[in-house]
């Protein structure tokens, strides 16, 4: 009697523990349906495991903070926002009878780098929003700003050189020569450059000591260094210090400083330069009247500044009513 009650009792526990294998078995996650690589602060878009034998999840560890799952329909869907960076191997418990299994796997988030890129690799660009393939020829990284000229292209790269492409007749594109370029050359002797502006047949470069650099066409003293000469590297833009947003025009240059002010070289015969003459400047002069400066913009041959109220102010040619105040007059 005591051995059928024992034989009774280990076959009892035989079906148990087959059937907790079979429910076991029947706890199975997918795969994931991506495993993406994106930039931090940017959404990734949403990765789903389908699941059998599941009735819900337990706690998913591993997910990048601002990521979050959930269950519904038998399927696990991981979305969000991650707001830190880094290799994110995550593991989300399934329940309902399922033991020790898991859906698992991988998110890749990265940040936009702060050193010089070596080599072709995929980066995070500006604003994080988008995976850029940098081509760092010649060392630098991949572009952070751009600016054009009438005929020419700027380009600001991560480590604060610049490259530039385009016509280079009047030397614009300050490699020393004035030979065209049709693939981007770097600017000779520039680093530390925060923002760039191309002006018709000029530039200017935006060091990130407050210094302003220029080079290209100087024949009404647009590039600010006392004198009319065309420079074919960059030369650096006399009596300015402090210098915070730069601009391009036709045939002169526009500066703000950090104290909000305005100042100006170069052609001045339809009163661009806003200082109340229409004489032609070499060294940059100071805009009348004006303060609380956080933008401007060159026209050909005219100017506008953007106070810190919202109003915006223009000066210059007014033939086509480019400066916006119901008239064609000259200001």
């Amino acid at each position: 009697m005591n051995r059928l009650i024992v034989y009774k009792l280990l076959s009892t526990l035989l079906l148990f523990l087959f059937a907790c294998q079979i429910s076991l078995a029947q706890c199975t996650p997918g795969a994931a349906s991506s495993s993406p690589t994106v930039c931090m602060n940017t959404a990734i878009a949403t990765i789903n495991h389908s699941t059998i034998g599941a009735i819900g999840i337990g706690t998913a560890t591993g997910l990048p903070n601002g990521v979050t799952a959930a269950f519904a329909a038998n399927t696990i869907t991981i979305s969000g926002t991650p707001t830190a960076a880094g290799i994110f191997n995550y593991s989300i418990p399934l329940t309902g009878g399922c033991g020790s299994v898991h859906a698992r796997g991988t998110i890749r988030v990265k940040s936009i780098p702060t050193t010089a890129i070596t080599g072709n690799t995929s980066v995070c660009g500006p604003g994080g929003n988008s995976l850029l393939n940098a081509n760092a020829t010649g060392g630098g990284g991949y572009a952070t700003a751009t600016s054009a000229g009438a005929t020419h292209s700027l380009i600001l790269r991560l480590d604060g050189t610049v490259l530039a492409t385009g016509e280079n007749s009047n030397g614009q594109l300050g490699n020393g020569t004035i030979n065209k370029r049709i693939r981007p050359l770097k600017v000779t002797g520039l680093s530390g450059i925060t923002a760039i502006a191309g002006g018709a047949f000029h530039s200017l470069f935006l060091k990130n000591d407050g210094t302003v650099w220029a080079t290209g066409n100087n024949a009404n003293g647009e590039l600010g260094d006392g004198t009319t000469t065309q420079r074919n590297t960059p030369v650096q833009v006399g009596g300015l210090s402090g210098i915070t947003v730069i601009a391009g025009g036709g045939n002169h240059s526009l500066f703000v400083k950090n104290d909000g002010t305005v100042w100006a070289t170069g052609y001045n015969f339809y009163g661009q330069l806003g200082d109340g003459t229409t004489t032609q400047r070499t060294s940059p002069v100071k805009l009348s009247g004006l303060s609380g400066i956080t933008a401007i913009a060159g026209g050909d041959s005219h100017s506008l500044f953007l106070k810190n109220d919202g109003t915006v102010w223009a000066t210059g040619r007014n033939v086509e009513g480019q400066l916006g105040d119901g008239t064609t007059t000259l200001r």
